[in-house]
């Protein structure tokens, strides 16, 4: 199994959930097992032929987990993406992600789900603007239990998060971001990477997301910052400042409109989402191999009637 760079997560019952790769070349199966506490297999489900993850997470919601693979030509997970029953592995729902991700989900409180596909962008081996980004979908819960999302056509794309061109011209590859839920306003933060090699980092709204329309992002900024094509996101605090991680770099953003607050060096090589510890001190990223530690002063959460400073 070829080191993939992925994440587990864990359940409230402690059960760890870990997708794994067995061979990068033809012919080789992923899956994803569920280990109980007690370090023993609960369920192991395979997740087809080529099925391939980097820097996953899966995501647990109510009584479901779900991952999102590459390189999928048939069997379980054809549509890229599937929703599965935490009790016992078995499939709930599969959902459509354009040529699959290399990246993370975030879910709402009220059950959206955001996650990044692979379509778009010179950096996905098209030559620049001749492929419209596929941005981040999100899945709308509906009345029968089951989610909705954007369809993989130009018109689907354009009502997703950072869907078709930047307003430079460039294209777009969200492919291996992994997005991040402001625990304050639920608004949510989005990464990708423009064919000039800077990344964008946008803020929009998900209590009034319409399904079907164009989103408006709350803001939208580029900053010049080497990036990879996966592997990268941000990560949030309190006030919703972000942390952003670039190939060489670290950097925060302003909740309010996306302003640079400030950008640290951290050498070439990175890969991974930042993390803040629970006083806020730090925010650490993995640097070649190595933990860089960075000051974040602390800020008490602000009152939820109170706007960002």
């Amino acid at each position: 199994m070829p080191p993939a760079r992925n994440s587990p997560s864990i359940d409230v019952e402690g059960n760890v959930y870990i997708p794994v790769q067995y061979s990068a070349n033809a012919g080789g199966n992923g899956g994803l097992f569920c280990i109980r506490p007690d370090m023993t297999q609960k369920w192991y489900v395979t997740t087809g032929e080529n099925s391939t993850y980097r820097t996953h997470i899966p995501a647990i919601f109510g009584s479901y987990v779900s991952v999102i693979t590459r390189n999928v030509n048939s069997g379980l997970f054809d549509s890229n993406m599937v929703i599965l029953n935490r009790s016992d592995g078995s499939l709930y729902q599969t959902l459509g992600c354009d040529k699959g991700s290399y990246g993370g989900m975030a879910v709402s409180a009220d059950g959206k789900l955001v996650f990044g596909s692979a379509r778009g962008g010179a950096s996905s081996g098209t030559a620049a603007g001749t492929e419209t980004s596929g941005g981040y979908k999100v899945g709308i819960l509906g009345g029968d239990g089951k989610w909705s999302t954007s369809a993989n056509s130009d018109s689907g794309r354009s009502t997703n998060f950072l869907g078709m061109t930047h307003t430079d011209g460039n294209g777009y590859l969200t492919k291996g971001f992994q997005p991040a839920i402001s625990t304050v306003d639920g608004s949510v933060y989005v990464c990708a990477t423009t064919d000039n090699d800077n990344m964008i980092i946008a803020r929009y709204r998900m209590d009034n997301y319409i399904y079907g329309s164009a989103p408006t992002p709350i803001w939208k900024v580029e900053v010049e910052a080497a990036a990879n094509n996966f592997g990268l996101g941000c990560v949030l605090d309190d006030n919703g400042n972000a942390y952003v991680r670039a190939a060489d770099k670290i950097f925060k953003l302003n909740a309010s409109d996306g302003s640079l607050a400030w950008s640290r060096d951290t050498g070439t090589g990175n890969c991974g989402v930042p993390a803040i510890d629970n006083l806020a001190a730090h925010a650490q990223a993995l640097a070649s191999g190595r933990f860089a530690c960075i000051p974040v002063p602390f800020r008490k959460r602000p009152a939820k009637d109170k706007p960002y400073d």
